[in-house]
């Protein structure tokens, strides 16, 4: 019995372990966005997204697995996001991508504004 028992904690130990969920995506749109991280399935990312988002003009604009995703907006509208391997590299792209589409004074936006995912 006591060999029965070894064996099953043996194969527990080998057995593999199921993929961590981590697809999310981002949706902008209407002066709104939503993110959504850590779902079984893009599809079902990107639905959660949209209703993140709540506004009826919102799409997806990226989604991402296993990284971090942030997204920026000036107060003239002007919006960037960007998906890197870590937290600050997001951030810092996506400024610099909001700044490119013509933003000024640039900002993550604080806690909702970037997120990681699958680590």
């Amino acid at each position: 019995m006591r060999s029965f028992a070894i064996f099953a904690v043996a194969a527990a130990l080998i057995a593999p372990v199921p993929a961590a969920w981590a697809d999310g995506a981002l949706a902008v749109g209407g002066g709104s966005f939503g993110f959504s991280r850590n779902h079984e399935s893009t599809s079902h990312a990107e639905k959660l997204a949209l209703d993140n988002c709540g506004n009826p003009q919102c799409h997806i604009v990226m989604t991402f697995s296993h990284s971090c995703a942030a997204y920026a907006r000036s107060p003239n509208g002007h919006e960037g996001w960007a998906v890197r391997p870590n937290e600050e590299g997001a951030r810092g792209r996506a400024i610099e991508n909001c700044v490119e589409h013509g933003g000024h004074d640039c900002a993550v936006q604080t806690n909702l504004g970037y997120e990681c995912d699958g680590f």
